[in-house]
């Protein structure tokens, strides 16, 4: 049961997308006595990517800068200094060693294979080390303990010990200092926590039993209490004890969540608003709970378990890294298995609207990274807080802390050299023409790998050269690959079993499709039964039917031989008509275009394009198939009707290339073709079928000497341009002079050689999915998935998912089209049955919190009104009629 009376009831969190990462991780890596893989100071964050290495970023610049190595060893953990930039890392050979990270080398591009070195190697213990922290308060001293049951207290600087208890009868497991670093809470081997002094070396001075398995301790502050999360009986939980009175039960216990796992909680103590949070991993989960002075001490806040990635990972950054201005009160970096991402705890913004004084409620003190006490007295017993100051200056207006100050004091004093040309400046607005600002609902896409277990694995795949052919095709139901056994082989998938191939669980069948080299292949859209494959060797094109949609869809699988002994030419391309029911289209070296229909075993009609053209590179049909558009190695594009002798638009766009693509825009008249030069790299060509002599728009994605395949998505006007090997960028086009605006882009962090878009009805609109890609990789083929973020996920985002011109409803027969007629595609809505719109969806909770706030003003308003008039009336009346005026006062006038 949730308290009104909270002063963080508010309290909300704010997602952004910070880094792209694909993350593999073992289950033992989040048990409940395992390591946080991922921390932070103010400065930088690392990851544990695997056990020999691990990856350091700049907060700021939100980009690698280090990655540190093991060659033999394990690393088991990792902590940043409170003091300085000083990284310290642990691994299986019980020893602990400390890196420098400098930013300001970091001035040259990073270079991974570049090898960094310690600072220094310590021989800390004999076994293993459990759990290491560095002193609260004095800048050179660090703890460690290990599974040789020793306990040590180190001098940095010096590089040895300056305490050693090698007495304990059960190992430390984990260990926190206090808020001042006078007494160390600890977890033992055996499920018993103990609370000591490591200055008196009577280790330890209390000992408690745990009736549950343990995981993490927090210390609560300067406060005299801490936490201890683990797991009691099937359920994910913390209790907090008060330090004074360990004899007895804890103050307080919550159970967080009903899980089977035995895994990592995480808890986490912001000193400045009292607010505790619970972050169990390999879920979608953080709890937020507050602590107060008197009973109930802990008051928990409301959850969002829909918000969260799946965590396997979380930090909590220092203070001094929130956004005042936006009300930032705490913010963490999570960790998940596909990405990092910043999220923000914050207070609306109303709360401080009409007294900003309020914010020194939440904002006090942080701390200002210097030391308070010398080793020298901490070891004599003395004791002494960390050094903390003020987010506020004492004259200083509540909307900005220390760190903004100097800077609006900056601006300011532009603003004021300015002011004598605001009305200048206004004038000359008023002349110029306005301009249409250019606004995205896209600008927030993202890219995600799915995991292995929504992959398909367990077998080699074939590399093939991209050339004409993609080596990849897919509908609705199915996807086809070459088979790395034989050249004449294909292997076809069901698209929905994914898993792991084996003897006992084929997710494939292999046909034998050629005698020959396979040249191209393709599926049907609007019927996805049927394959074309081809062989330039033998001249051969086959239709196959996949007739079976038994256990083993691919169990009967039929085929019939087209030939055309009349042409001699090689076959680079086959591909179906998007609209029209068993028409497609062939291509030739020499430019030859043929139409065929399925039923009949010769080619309905023929387009020369002409030998002078040069070798065909690619052809598309246009979104109706009313037109094909061709290129070839000379650089000429040709526009035209299949079923007509006439060109009807022909360009030279540049000079010969080796390999290129055509990307019909929608059902636009616009075109995109990527081509790759060994002088100039990957570039671009816009053109307007309007205005098509002259592109409207080219230019150079990168010098990389890799081929770039195009995908348009009509719905949110996204272009995706794949760079074979591991990058995807994707534009939005816009109707403005720059056309291409730059979203953002994926790095894969395995290379493919393949990659081919799925038909929209695929994608998880629940999750607003806009896109789906199959990528093929040495022995692997998995899903890459575009999705733009949203806050409101339970309501269908029709902004993004009109209705869409679906290629998978055949709109026209085989006669009717070559007969010369047309037909656009059906359009059909997407969105699930169970889902309301979001044009739709009532307003935000937000909203509404701020007209609930208003008419309690008004009600205030009223209140105050009626007292001032029963005061009035108390001062002409005697003091014992005042009970009955206010009685029979009316209230309801």
């Amino acid at each position: 049961m949730f308290l009104n009376s909270n002063k963080f009831n508010s309290l909300f969190p704010n997602f952004k997308f910070q880094k792209n990462l694909s993350y593999e991780i073992s289950s033992n890596q989040l048990l409940i006595n395992s390591k946080n893989l991922i921390i932070s100071n103010e400065n930088f964050y690392s990851i544990k990517r695997n056990n020999k290495e691990i990856s350091v970023f700049d907060i700021q610049k939100n980009q690698e800068i280090s990655i540190i190595n093991s060659n033999q060893n394990k690393f088991t953990d990792m902590c940043f200094s409170n003091w300085d930039d000083q990284f310290l890392i642990t691994s299986n050979e019980s020893k602990i060693k400390g890196w420098k990270i400098n930013p300001k080398n970091q001035s040259k591009p990073f270079n991974r294979s570049k090898k960094i070195y310690p600072i220094f190697d310590l021989n800390a213990h004999n076994k293993e080390i459990t759990s290491f922290s560095f002193h609260p308060s004095c800048s050179n001293l660090f703890a460690s303990s290990s599974f040789d049951n020793s306990f040590k207290i180190w001098d940095l600087n010096q590089q040895e010990t300056v305490l050693d208890i090698n007495s304990l009868e059960n190992s430390l497991l984990n260990f926190v200092w206090n808020f001042n670093g006078s007494q160390i809470i600890s977890i033992f081997e055996n499920n018993f926590f103990g609370l000591f002094d490591p200055r008196k070396k009577n280790f330890p001075d209390f000992i408690h039993e745990l009736y549950y398995i343990p995981s993490r301790i927090c210390w609560l502050g300067n406060s005299e209490m801490f936490l201890i999360t683990g797991k009691q009986n099937d359920f994910l939980s913390f209790s907090i004890y008060d330090s004074r009175k360990l004899e007895n039960q804890p103050i307080q216990s919550f159970e967080i969540i009903e899980s089977q796992k035995n895994n990592l909680i995480l808890p986490f103590f912001d000193q400045d608003s009292g607010l505790i949070f619970i972050a169990p991993m390999d879920e979608k989960l953080i709890s937020v709970f507050h602590l107060q002075n008197s009973f109930p001490f802990t008051i928990q806040l409301p959850n969002f378990n829909d918000f969260f990635q799946h965590q396997i990972g979380l930090t909590l950054l220092p203070k001094k890294i929130v956004n005042i201005s936006q009300f930032e009160i705490v913010r963490f970096l999570q960790l998940s298995q596909e990405k990092v991402s910043s999220i923000s705890f914050q207070i609306p913004s109303k709360n401080f609207l009409f007294d900003p004084n309020k914010k020194k409620e939440y904002y006090s003190k942080f701390s200002n990274n210097k030391p308070s006490i010398s080793k020298e007295d901490w070891l004599k017993g003395l004791n002494k807080d960390p050094n903390f100051i003020e987010f506020f200056n004492e004259n200083e207006n509540l909307t900005k802390n220390v760190y903004q100050i100097k800077r609006e004091e900056d601006l300011q004093k532009i603003q004021d050299k300015q002011k004598e040309n605001i009305p200048k400046i206004k004038e000359s607005k008023k002349k110029q023409p306005k301009l249409n600002q250019y606004q995205s609902k896209v600008k927030h896409t993202f890219l995600t790998r799915s995991s292995q277990m929504q992959s398909f694995f367990g077998f080699e795949t074939l590399k093939k050269e991209i050339n004409q052919s993609n080596h990849l095709t897919s509908n609705s139901e199915y996807f086809v690959t070459h088979d790395s056994n034989q050249e004449g082989n294909l292997r076809i998938f069901n698209i929905n079993k994914f898993g792991e191939n084996s003897e006992n669980n084929k997710i494939f069948s292999t046909i034998n499709a050629h005698d020959f080299s396979i040249t191209d292949f393709n599926l049907s859209k609007t019927n996805p039964s049927l394959l074309l494959t081809s062989s330039s060797q033998s001249q051969e094109i086959k239709l196959w039917k996949i007739s079976s949609l038994s256990e083993n869809p691919f169990s009967n699988v039929n085929s019939e031989m087209i030939y055309d002994p009349k042409n001699q030419e090689n076959i680079v391309l086959i591909k179906f008509h998007p609209l029209a029911q068993d028409v497609f289209a062939s291509g030739y070296l020499n430019h030859n275009i043929k139409l065929w229909d399925v039923s009949e075993s010769f080619p309905k009609l023929q387009f020369d394009a002409g030998e002078d053209k040069g070798d065909l590179l690619d052809f598309e049909f246009n979104c109706n198939g009313s037109l094909i558009s061709t290129i070839s190695k000379n650089g000429i594009i040709q526009i035209f009707d299949p079923r007509s002798s006439e060109i009807s638009q022909n360009t030279n766009y540049n000079e010969k290339r080796e390999v290129a693509r055509i990307c019909w825009l929608g059902n636009s008249d616009q075109i995109l073709i990527t081509n790759m030069s060994k002088l100039i790299g990957q570039e671009f060509y816009l053109f307007d079928l309007r205005k098509f002599e002259i592109p409207i728009k080219k230019g150079v994605f990168s010098s990389n000497q890799t081929m770039i395949l195009p995908f348009f998505d009509q719905a949110t006007n996204l272009i995706f341009l794949a760079e074979i090997g591991s990058v995807i960028r994707y534009y939005e086009i816009v109707s403005d002079s720059e056309f291409l605006h730059f979203i953002s882009e994926y790095q894969s962090p395995i290379q493919f050689y393949s990659i081919n878009q799925l038909p929209k009805t695929i994608c998880d609109f629940k999750e607003v999915e806009i896109d789906r890609f199959l990528t093929v990789s040495n022995d692997s083929i998995e899903f890459i998935k575009a999705h733009v973020f949203r806050t409101r996920k339970e309501y269908f985002q029709d902004d993004l998912f009109p209705l869409f011109p679906s290629n998978q409803i055949s709109t026209l027969n085989s006669q009717d089209y070559f007969k010369g007629l047309n037909s656009n595609p059906v359009l059909i809505s997407l969105k699930p049955d169970d889902m309301i719109p979001l044009s739709q969806a009532p307003e935000k909770i937000e909203n509404e919190m701020i007209e609930k706030k208003e008419e309690e003003e008004i009600n205030d308003d009223f209140v105050l009104k009626k007292w001032s008039e029963v005061i009035s009336l108390y001062e002409e009346e005697p003091k014992e009629n005042l009970k009955n005026i206010i009685e029979d006062f009316e209230w309801d006038d």
